[in-house]
């Protein structure tokens, strides 16, 4: 098995919309918005190889949680 991460750039902008809408009506507090805006518009697949990426998906670099790219 391996792990792919992507990057939804469509997904982000509209994760991150919602997030500051949250904000402002007090749904969540600043240290939340901060902790879910490093983890917006990615999505990780954990499948065999194939070598094929999905359409509209960006590849990054799988790394540690909590640290972004």
């Amino acid at each position: 098995m391996t792990p792919y991460l992507y990057e939804d750039l469509d997904l982000v902008a509209e994760e991150e919309k919602t997030l500051y809408r949250l904000l402002e009506e007090g749904v969540i507090d600043r240290e939340t918005l901060n902790k879910r805006l490093k983890r917006a518009g990615r999505i990780l697949i954990v499948s065999s190889p194939s070598g094929r990426t999905p359409g509209g998906l960006r590849p990054l670099q799988v790394q540690k949680p909590g640290r972004r790219t």
